[in-house]
Formats: C-alpha cells, structure tokens, sequence
C-alpha cells in the first residue's frame, strides 16, 4: 500500500510538471508578461528571435502606443532633449542596453522629452523592465504588426482588452533606441506606413511615437521544474522509506502549495 501510495504521488506530481511545462512555450500574438508576443526565440539569444511560431524566449511589446499621433500637440515625444554622444546606445538589436545608456547620459531627462525615459517607466502588466526598442527590434514589430493587421488607426486586428493598433507619430513613425554609429546627432527610426528604417536628428527636433518592449524567458519555469523534482524525488524517498503522507512537515507541505501556485502563475492562470 505504501509503494502504491508513493507511485500515485510520484504521477500526480509528475503530470503537474508535465502540464505547467507545456504552458511555458508562448506563441507569437500571445498575451503575455505585460503584453502582446511579437517575436519568440528557441535559445536564450533573442537577437535571433523570429516573428512567427513559438518558443521559450523572446520579445513582448505593451498593448498600447506610450505615446503617439493622438496624444498631444506635439503628436509624439522627443528622443531625447538635446543629443548626446552616447557610444553604449548602438546596439542594432539590444535596446534595453541602449535605454540604460540613455538613461545613464541623460538622468535629467524624463518621460515627457525622452523617448526611452518613457519607455522606461512604463510598468504595463505590473511589469517594470520595459524599454525603448531597438532598430531592428523595431523592424520585427513592424514585421509582426503587418501580419496580424495591426498598423494605423482603425486596424482590424485590434482585441479589447488586448493589443491596440499601432499608430505611432507622424507618418506613423517610432522612435528605436539606436543612435546612429556613421552619423553625429543622428539616430533610428522606423515608419510602420512604408516599414523603413529612417535616422533623424536626435536633438529635439522631432516629435514621434513610443511603443515599449521587455524580454521574457524560461528561466523561472526552469526553477520550477527542478524544484517540481526536488519535492517528488523527496517525497518517494521518504514514502519508499515506509514514512506516511500524513508525516511530511507542514513546511513541507506549505513548500509543495508554494510550487503549485508558482506553477499557476507561471502558466499563466494568475
């Protein structure tokens, strides 16, 4: 009877690892972490990421514009301020570098004349590692937006409740991260119209839109999973051992709800 009883807690639990597993790979279009999955990598290099399929890393972009056309009379924000060498803000493909270097350059700045100040303070879904995406994170929203109908006001493949049309400032610009390594005062844009990659001059002189990026990954699930064996094994043991259910510690069991309810929210029940 003991044996039996340790093999049926050993399934259960095993099928809850099995389950909670299954939901940690995200799709593209998922709402998720804050927002809506744009781009999914298999491997922890999200540089690579792709805007279709599905996979353990990748790019999730907020729902709505931060700001854009509608927003104010200037229809958008600045870059930044004023320009400002910043040789850490080059990144093609790491915009959450790029924004610590802006922010870092320009800690005076903030969310009303700073594009990445905006960004960064940003805290959808109660998160708060968003960021101003780079230019080629940028181009793969774009590449994202376009299949799933999604630019300009009015798109058709808006959801309530969900992700929102991307407008962006005039001529449906964006603001990336990326400053510009050929030219001085210049840094890179993106218009969603045409899907280009533009440069303008960093200095103040242009009021765009905003649309805040963070990256997910696994990592979490993976400390869940090995904690998820660590209770199992533990728990065969000491049942292989002839220790009834009935004597694991409260702890213990306060342990193993603890796991459960991580898995929920990993899965993303919570």
């Amino acid at each position: 009877m003991k044996k039996l009883k340790a093999t049926l807690i050993t399934l259960i639990l095993f099928s809850i690892f099995n389950i909670t597993g299954s939901y940690a790979t995200v799709s593209v279009g998922d709402s998720y972490g804050g927002g809506t999955v744009f781009c999914v990598s298999q491997t922890p290099d999200i540089t690579q990421c792709v805007p279709e399929g599905s996979g353990d890393y990748g790019l999730i972009m907020a729902n709505e514009d931060q700001v854009n056309f509608d927003s104010n009379p200037e229809h958008g924000v600045t870059w930044a301020s004023k320009y400002d060498a910043i040789p850490a803000a080059r990144s093609d493909d790491n915009g959450a570098t790029n924004t610590a270097a802006i922010i870092a350059a320009l800690p005076a700045d903030n969310p009303g004349n700073n594009a990445a100040w905006l960004c960064h303070k940003y805290q959808g879904g109660g998160e708060e590692d968003w960021y101003l995406p780079s230019k080629n994170e940028l181009k793969k929203m774009h590449l994202f937006a376009k299949a799933h109908n999604l630019i300009g006001k009015g798109c058709s493949g808006s959801r309530a409740g969900g992700v929102q049309c991307l407008v962006g400032g005039r001529y449906m610009i964006y603001w990336s991260s990326t400053e510009s390594s050929r030219y001085s005062k210049l840094v890179w844009s993106y218009g969603f119209d045409l899907g280009s990659q533009l440069d303008y001059d960093g200095n103040g002189c242009c009021s765009f839109g905003a649309r805040a990026v963070r990256a997910f990954n696994d990592l979490a699930t993976q400390q869940f999973k090995q904690a998820i064996k660590t209770v199992v094994l533990g728990m065969h043991m000491r049942l292989g051992e002839y220790s009834p259910i009935n004597l694991l510690s409260q702890y213990e069991l306060q342990d193993i709800a603890g796991y459960l309810r991580q898995s929920v929210k990993i899965s993303g029940f919570m």
